[in-house]
């Protein structure tokens, strides 16, 4: 997902043949086609002004387009990559309207982390190496800050290492790569995130991937020139892959993965859970939370979290759910609010829940709320995504919620108004 606002946000997803961006504006989602082709694979979306940059592995080619228009046209298809066997895609807007491409690139020799730019209406001439042709790369991660552009990427097959570059000259010329931390055993996935402090004047770079069943996360305050050292983030008691960061400019610093109990398969999806913690200090050592799961109780699974900003208080939490049964994947989202009310610079987070008393309901339940609530929607959804009760013009501290006529199991309840972020809760009915 991207975004400018919670009222401006765009999801990208993809089969074999269609990639599709599905656009949240004027209070509705709406979903377009943007593009048909064969052998697709890797889909992912950046943004820059009110333009939406996509990038995607077709065939031997990596492929991007755009559209100026919330995705209702698009262009014709932008081939980034010369034919050959690459993979693994990503893609960045920065500020300065440069668009960064990177993905790995194999050959018999081994495979390597290519890079181009789309600077001024055209593709740069040539593609760009940044890891050695030996070192046998995979699955880059790229952002940019201005001229400044950032990418990770993972090298060998397991156990295989994090390793790291940056570009100073708008990806011209790269810096030699360093290994992140050379002390873990096995590391893998890598994913970045920057941040500006304009109080202290410190950059900092922002690094999450998993290795072993943990999620680890590094800072840099020297643009990737040194790192602190790994720190788990995760629940140790349980295994957690695939990391995804994501932070603002006033010291909050978000990882979503996905989670599931020690010992059990990780392609069993339907154990898997969506893993969330987050710190308010830069990401200092010591300063993440214990982790929280962001949807319990769905006999689907979750899977494939990804957390995204969309101003500097507002972050949305994605995720899958996959029903093998009736062939349908379902996408679910959850508003994470920052609240800095207290003092921009203590960067003090409070995610805006809400209670329901009691829990679990048997007929009837009251639902509370820190705020007053001024004509207000109130939505019910049960496990697969389907909506039950619908309350309208709802006022007050209180809602008076009758569920006696839904079947047991666990809900969900979402409390939308005007202009404001819309607060979540979930519930199980029980009789």
């Amino acid at each position: 997902m991207v975004g400018k606002s919670a009222d401006s946000r765009h999801l990208v997803y993809f089969s074999d043949d269609t990639i599709y961006v599905v656009s949240y504006t004027n209070g509705s989602w709406q979903r377009n086609i943007a593009h048909t082709g064969k052998s697709i694979l890797s889909a992912t979306i950046t943004r820059y002004a009110d333009t939406i940059w996509l990038c995607w592995k077709e065939g031997p080619l990596i492929m991007a387009s755009y559209s100026a228009n919330r995705g209702e046209v698009w262009s014709t298809p932008i081939p980034v990559s010369d034919a050959g066997r690459v993979s693994s895609p990503s893609v960045w807007a920065s500020q300065n309207g440069r668009i960064c491409f990177v993905w790995s690139n194999e050959s018999d020799a081994g495979s390597v982390i290519c890079y181009r730019s789309y600077d001024n209406g055209s593709l740069t001439d040539s593609t760009i190496t940044i890891s050695n042709p030996e070192d046998m790369a995979s699955f880059p991660s790229v952002i940019a800050v201005g001229d400044t552009v950032l990418c990770t990427w993972k090298v060998g097959k397991l156990p295989s290492k994090v390793w790291f570059s940056s570009s100073f000259n708008g990806g011209v010329h790269w810096n030699e790569a360093v290994l992140t931390a050379p002390s873990l055993s096995a590391s893998k996935d890598p994913n970045l995130a920057h941040a500006y402090d304009s109080v202290s004047g410190t950059h900092y770079v922002y690094l999450a991937y998993d290795g072993r069943n943990k999620i680890y996360f590094q800072r840099s305050t020297d643009w990737g020139v040194t790192w602190s050292d790994p720190e788990v983030i995760s629940s140790q008691s349980k295994s957690s892959q695939f990391a995804h960061i994501d932070c603002n400019h006033r010291g909050f610093v978000g990882v979503s993965y996905e989670q599931f109990p020690s010992g059990t398969s990780l392609f069993n999806d339907k154990l898997k859970d969506v893993g969330f913690t987050y710190s308010t200090n830069w990401g200092a050592p010591g300063s993440f939370g214990a982790d929280t799961l962001a949807y319990t109780g769905n006999p689907l699974g979750s899977i494939y979290a990804a957390l995204c900003k969309v101003s500097e208080t507002a972050f949305y939490l994605t995720w899958l759910s996959v029903d093998s049964t009736g062939g349908n994947t379902h996408v679910f989202e959850r508003n994470i609010s920052v609240d800095y009310a207290s003092s921009i610079n203590e960067g003090i987070y409070r995610e805006r829940e809400i209670t329901i008393i009691p829990n679990p309901v048997v007929d009837v339940c009251t639902v509370g709320v820190e705020r007053g609530l001024h004509n207000a929607t109130v939505f019910v959804y049960n496990e697969i995504g389907t909506e039950v009760i619908r309350l309208h013009d709802v006022s007050g501290l209180e809602i008076r919620l009758d569920c006696s006529d839904v079947h047991p199991g666990p809900y969900f309840i979402k409390i939308s108004q005007a202009a404001e972020n819309a607060l979540f809760g979930k519930f199980t009915v029980w009789r």
